[in-house]
């Protein structure tokens, strides 16, 4: 449709539409920022976590260092070391080492298993120390800038396949010393976690999450606050003291990475319903300016129409009247047919009016019908009687075809004549160049109907589904150029379907159309 309508649905997309495409694309990169962020948060807490237990391991082994360092200070290079005691009292503590250079040359072991040779621990030591040569010597650069770092050296086999696995951590003693220059403690991973870690553990799990410690040489579960599942996946972070091994958190029931996925989905669901509604509601407000632009656009086709189909019996009135008034006429004959002619101009004119009139009472839904027995092929033989003069004076030839038998039907018989002239009006207005109409009556069922058949340009299939609406007119061509109301249809329809009947249409381009009104038989 030309006109307002365009400008209508652009105003629609730049205010309604345009600020919703943006609106989402922004909330969905918002939602991108926003997950990263959450995604940074939780990890940042997950590294607090993580921090706090690899914080106690480095205070449990600290704490061993002092107490080598204590005994060392209590004896001389002449007396025994002692650590048995010191050994015993710990689990996960399976050695202590002392010397002065990654050759072992000079050194004190200590160990508590008697499966273990003196041997076979300085043989591993040996291997592990040389490897790490630089990691040892620059202790002694930490120790003289005033910190003593405990440095984890990684682990050492022993036994037969290497079945005792132990970490070594070596640090410096103090400058003062005169005999060892380093210390060594091995430790066991396992019994170290589970006998030095397991509370701090599970105080910091808070039953909020899942932690546990990994073995990395075979990634068996050393330790859990929970039993974990075969596929453990979560935040994981190495051990500061126990190179080969990683803690692992994890949130009860589900990821991290499955809740920030749900929200996310929860969220870009929520704005595609929301645009969704959005776009339901252009569409409506859309289809509504749609049909109320079409409306008035009918409508005011409708008053021009009005005015033309008024204006044509009015001209003849008026030029059959001023002739008769001026006595041109002097033939009596002539003088009866024009006034017969005035009288049928006069009906017509009415019949317009009543149209008009019958619209309006049946959108009101306040047209009243008077129901009598009637006999069809009587009302159609009447309604050629009114609307004879107008056929011919339209050089229409017309062919009336009636069933012999009775046609007895319960009719408001006004308003069956006012719907049979509407399809010869109509089949009048579109009949093209020729002017031919076929009437015709009959049986169909438990139906008598009335048909009006023309030969003229007919109706597209697009158009058959509106063609009973009110004030619709087809949209183009020679059809949209004739001149008529738009509600002869739509009345039609109206008293059809108050008499529980049915209109049926036969009609394809250019080759014509049959309307049938079926009226229940009595």
């Amino acid at each position: 449709m030309k006109g307002p309508f365009p400008k209508i649905s652009v105003v629609l997309i730049i205010v309604f539409l345009i600020p919703a495409v943006s609106y989402t694309v922004f909330e969905i990169n918002s939602l991108s920022e926003d997950e990263e962020m959450i995604k940074e948060i939780y990890n940042n807490q997950l590294d607090a976590i993580l921090f706090s237990v690899n914080q106690s391991s480095n205070d449990l082994a600290e704490s061993w260092s002092k107490k080598i360092l204590a005994q060392l200070d209590t004896i001389s290079k002449d007396s025994d070391l002692d650590f048995r005691k010191m050994l015993e009292e710990s689990w996960s503590l399976n050695a202590i080492v002392l010397f002065n250079d990654v050759t072992l040359k000079e050194c004190g072991i200590y160990f508590k298993s008697d499966t273990i040779t003196r041997d076979s621990y300085l043989s591993q030591l040996k291997k592990n120390l040389l490897t790490n040569r630089g990691k040892v010597d620059k202790l002694k650069g930490f120790m003289e800038n005033g910190y003593r770092k405990l440095e984890p050296l990684g682990h050492i086999g022993l036994g037969e396949r290497n079945f005792y696995i132990d970490n070594l951590l070596v640090f410096v003693l103090d400058q003062d010393q005169d005999f060892f220059q380093y210390a060594g403690i091995l430790i066991h991973p396992q019994y170290f976690i589970e006998q030095g870690l397991a509370a701090k553990i599970q105080a910091i799990s808070q039953e909020k999450f899942i932690i546990a410690a990994i073995n990395g040489l075979d990634n068996s579960v050393v330790y859990a606050t929970e039993p974990t599942p075969d596929n453990l996946k979560g935040q994981k972070r190495a051990f500061w003291l126990l190179p080969d091994y990683y803690l692992s958190i994890i949130l009860k029931g589900k990821t991290m990475e499955t809740l920030v996925q749900e929200r996310a989905t929860t969220n870009i669901l929520l704005l595609i319903g929301l645009n969704l509604a959005l776009f339901a509601g252009l569409w409506l407000v859309y289809r509504n300016l749609n049909k109320a632009l079409q409306l008035a656009q009918a409508k005011s086709d409708f008053v021009s129409n009005v005015s033309h189909e008024i204006r044509t019996p009015l001209s003849l009135i008026s030029m059959f009247a001023e002739t008769l008034q001026m006595n041109r006429i002097r033939d009596e004959n002539k003088k009866k047919e024009y006034y017969k002619v005035i009288g049928q101009e006069a009906n017509r004119l009415a019949g317009i009016v009543n149209k008009i009139l019958n619209f309006s009472k049946m959108e009101a839904d306040k047209r009243v019908y008077h129901f009598k027995n009637e006999e069809l092929n009587n009302i159609v033989d009447d309604v050629l009687k009114i609307y004879e003069y107008h056929l011919k004076n339209n050089d229409f030839v017309y062919e009336i075809i009636k069933q012999q038998d009775n046609l007895p039907v319960h009719v408001d018989r006004p308003a069956i004549e006012e719907a049979v002239i509407n399809l010869i009006d109509n089949a009048m207005k579109y009949s093209g160049e020729n002017n031919s109409i076929i009437i015709k009556t009959g049986t169909d069922g438990e139906f008598a109907y009335v048909s009006v058949k023309d030969h003229g340009i007919g109706i597209s299939k697009s158009d058959k589904m509106h063609i009973f609406d009110k004030f619709y007119r087809a949209g183009k061509g020679e059809i949209h150029n004739t001149k008529g109301t738009g509600l002869g249809l739509s009345l039609v329809k109206h008293i059809v379907d108050a008499h529980k009947g049915k209109i049926d249409l036969i009609s394809n381009l250019g080759e014509g159309s049959t309307f049938r009104i079926l009226i229940p038989k009595i």
